[in-house]
This record gives structure tokens, C-alpha cells and sequence, in this order.
């Protein structure tokens, strides 16, 4: 016999049975969890920041992501950062030589522009290690023992195959953490191996993901198993997007909807930076309402490309557009004279940081690099066009209209020029005037201002003696 069930009973059991999902989903849903005790790592790949000072650690041998907040408030935070022979600071305090260490990783603290390392001691096991160096330069070894922490797990990582072209390090070879998730990128043990994962933070181990397919153009294929080498969030066109540089040397955006809403992607080719070469290393800055990516290379120029140039970029695509061997394709970039980067971070709005290899010495060393802005560039040749045809006032103007939020450096540099056009002038007043305010904003070399021979008619004023005792 069958039974029929009023409306009003009908509604009241689906009510029960929704109540009831409902009660058990809030039972069995994660919950992020703070650890406390000791994070040892078997290995670490890469490290990276949250704005807000949350520091992320990758273990791919452990099959781990940790989670510490190193958020440092009010922090006194350096303008610049200078650590000669960081090797062998880096060894030293790990009492090794420098032989026996690799750099595997570095990120700046945005709460306190500290830098920490992420490295490697060699020898019959893998021992990670992370180093940080504060405003000073000082150096200190970063303790895991008894912290507060979070965690999530790897389930998916490459397989033990001795015939596996890659490590099993590469499960993880880059992080960044956008809008509340940290994005993983790396390679699973599946067919399609490329993957970039998602998890939200704080970490409650459930994570999504999306396998990655790319146009290789030194290759002349599509691939599913290459693994990205380092990546980042970067607009394109007013939208999202994750700009990837691949080994050898694909350059490739993936719109972030598509990222976050399928299972599988192919990503639009963009470039070809050079067959044999890696992106070891990717920044963003804005300048003057436009977006630039700079781009550390292991065996290019670094690369600067503008959002505009990525927009107006099409996809390099199989057959018409085959790459000779070692040649670069596909969007335009500004090549700025700077190689034997290994390590490269933001720092502030003027500078990033690097790590260098000197080609003259082999010396490895830690350093701030000014950013190339064009808008910078163009205050410049304007001021400088200006001074040179002897419309000093009108220069004048346009400096000051640039210093709020300027370059510093550049400041000092064009009221340095300003006040030697006035010395050439023979008015020593405004001379002095312009020597001060370039002194002011750090223009301080001794030697430039005793040999600078465009300052000779000024030399005899009393003022300058008052102003070469502030010189270094």
C-alpha cells in the first residue's frame, strides 16, 4: 500500500533532514587548528610572505606547508639593505663552507622589511635551514623550536620513480598568497602533472587545485608536465590574472576565475624568454597607473614587462610561430643590464632586493636595486632638457612637483644638476640653495663634489667649506 504524506508533514520531515545535514556538516567540516611544538622540515623548497607578516614554509619531502605569523608591528623598517659575501655569512653561521649550501629561497618580511633565507646544507642528507637578516644586515638562524604554527598536507606529490625526470622536490616550487588562499605551484603524481593548488587559510588540510597545460614554443607542443618556476597575481587588461615563467623558458597567464573555478586549464603563451634559460624569480610594481612585472633570469638580462604589453600580446601558438633554438619570442620587454641574479624580492616602492653573483670576483652578494620607472625616467630628461636650455626656474618647478613620493635618489641627482647650473651661472646663492637640498636627499659624495669642475666658481665662497664638512 502506498502511503501519501500531507504537504504540511512533507515540509516538516525536509526540514528535519535539512537540520539534520546541516548539524552534521558543522560537525565534520575542518577547522583550522593552531599547532605548538617543533616544526622539523626534511626539506624546503620555497618560502614566501602575506602582506599582513604571515610567513609560509614549503616541505615537499614532508609532504607539508607550515604557517607561522612573523607580523611585526610599528617595526622600524630599513630604506635600503646592503650584506656583502652573503654566502659566506650564510655558511659561516651555519658551520659549513659555502661549497656545501645552497640559497634555495628568499622573501621579505612586508611588516619589517627584514629577509629571510631559505637554504639548504649538502651533505648525505638534505638539512634545511632559514636565516634571517634584520635592518642591520645582521644575520640569525630562525628558530622552529616550540612555535606556534599551522599545517596542511601534500597527498598528491610526484612519484618515487628513479626514472621520474623530475625531483620530488618539485611538488612545490612556488607560493603566493592571494586574497586569503595560498597558491602552491609544483607537480602531483598524476598523468597531468602540472598543478597549481589552493588552500585556504588559516589551514584547515582541504585544498583544491587545477592541472595546468602550456604551449611550449621551444618545444613546438603542448604540455601538461612541465613544472612552473616561479609565479605571481598580476592584472591584465583590469583583470586578475597568474603570470607563470616556466624552465626553458615559457612566459604564460591563466585568468584567475578560470584558475579558481575549473579542474583543468590551458594557459595563453605570452612569450618565449629564451630556450636553456629558467625565470628564476618574479616581482610586480606600479608606476604611474601602469603595472610592470621584473623578471630574474638564470641565463637572460633581467626583464621588465609592462600590463599594457601583455594585453596587446597574442598567444604564441604551434606551427606558424616556431622559436629557433635559444631564441626569445612574443611580448616586447625592456632588458635592463643586470645579470647573475639568483634571489629577488620586493622591498619597497623604489627598490627590490637581490641576490648577486659579482661576475668580476664571483662574490655573492646581498643588495637593493632601484627600480627602472618610466615615469622617473621621464621627469628626468624633462627637468634635464629644461636646465640645458636655461629655463632654470621652469626645472625647478617640475622637481618639486615630483618630490612628494618621488625617488629620492632621483631628487637629490636633479637638484645636484640644478645647483651646477647655477655655479656655471655665477649664482652662488642659488647654488647653494640646490647643493643643500641635493644634500638633503642624499646626494653626499665627497669626491663628486671636490672634482665636479662645473662647482669651481663656488669653491672660494665661504659657504662651501660649511658644506664639504657634511660630506662622506
Amino acid at each position: 500500500m502506498k502511503h501519501f504524506f500531507s504537504s504540511h508533514r512533507t515540509r516538516l520531515i525536509f526540514a528535519l533532514l535539512v537540520t539534520s545535514h546541516l548539524a552534521t556538516a558543522n560537525v565534520t567540516d575542518p577547522v583550522p587548528v593552531m599547532l605548538k611544538g617543533d616544526i622539523q622540515l626534511k626539506s624546503l623548497t620555497a618560502i614566501a610572505f602575506s602582506k599582513g607578516g604571515v610567513l609560509f614554509l614549503a616541505d615537499p619531502l614532508g609532504m607539508k606547508i607550515y604557517a607561522l605569523d612573523e607580523k611585526q608591528m610599528n617595526a622600524e623598517k630599513a630604506e635600503s639593505l646592503e650584506v656583502a659575501n652573503i654566502d659566506e655569512k650564510l655558511a659561516a653561521l651555519l658551520g659549513v663552507s659555502t661549497k656545501d649550501i645552497k640559497v634555495e629561497d628568499m622573501a621579505v618580511n612586508p611588516t619589517s622589511r627584514e629577509v629571510y633565507f631559505a637554504v639548504t646544507r649538502r651533505g648525505n642528507a638534505l638539512l634545511p635551514a632559514i636565516i634571517k637578516v634584520d635592518k642591520q644586515g645582521k644575520l640569525t638562524s630562525f628558530n622552529l623550536t616550540n612555535v606556534s604554527y599551522y599545517e596542511t598536507s601534500l597527498t598528491d606529490v610526484p612519484s618515487k620513480s628513479p626514472h621520474q625526470y623530475f625531483p620530488l622536490t618539485t611538488a612545490i616550487t612556488d607560493m603566493a598568497f592571494i586574497d586569503g588562499e595560498l597558491y602552491v605551484s609544483g607537480l602531483s603524481g598524476e598523468e597531468f602533472s602540472s598543478k597549481l593548488r589552493r588552500f585556504l587559510y588559516p589551514f584547515t588540510n582541504k585544498t583544491t587545485a587545477v592541472q595546468l597545460e602550456i604551449f611550449h614554443p621551444s618545444h613546438d607542443r603542448f604540455e601538461t608536465n612541465s613544472p612552473i618556476e616561479t609565479f605571481l597575481p598580476f592584472p591584465v587588461n583590469g583583470k586578475m590574472h597568474i603570470v607563470a615563467g616556466y624552465g626553458c623558458a615559457p612566459l604564460a597567464k591563466f585568468p584567475l576565475t578560470e584558475v579558481q573555478a575549473k579542474e583543468q586549464l590551458r594557459g595563453v603563451t605570452v612569450a618565449e624568454l629564451g630556450g636553456g634559460n629558467r625565470p628564476l624569480d618574479m616581482i610586480s610594481f606600479k608606476d604611474d597607473g601602469v603595472d610592470y612585472i621584473l623578471i630574474a633570469n638564470s641565463d637572460r638580462t633581467l626583464m621588465q614587462i609592462s600590463s599594457e604589453d601583455l594585453d596587446k600580446q597574442e598567444a604564441v601558438v604551434k606551427g606558424p610561430t616556431r622559436v629557433a633554438p635559444y631564441a626569445s619570442a612574443g611580448v616586447k620587454y625592456l632588458s635592463i643590464a643586470e645579470i647573475g641574479i639568483t634571489q629577488l624580492d620586493d622591498f619597497n616602492d623604489q627598490t627590490y632586493l637581490v641576490v648577486q653573483r659579482n661576475m668580476e670576483d664571483g662574490t655573492l652578494n646581498l643588495t637593493a636595486k632601484r627600480k627602472i620607472k618610466p615615469s622617473t625616467i621621464k621627469i628626468r630628461e624633462l627637468v634635464e632638457e629644461l636646465r640645458l636650455s636655461g629655463k632654470l626656474s621652469e626645472a625647478e618647478e617640475q622637481i618639486i612637483k615630483y618630490e612628494p613620493g618621488g625617488d629620492r635618489r632621483t631628487v637629490s641627482v636633479m637638484y645636484y644638476n640644478l645647483a651646477c647650473s647655477y655655479a656655471l651661472a655665477n649664482n652662488s646663492d642659488g647654488a647653494f640653495m640646490f647643493l643643500d637640498k641635493a644634500l638633503a636627499y642624499g646626494y653626499n659624495s665627497k669626491q663628486q663634489y671636490e672634482n665636479d669642475t662645473d662647482l669651481v666658481s663656488i669653491r672660494n665662497d665661504k659657504r662651501w667649506k660649511e658644506l664639504t664638512a657634511k660630506l662622506k
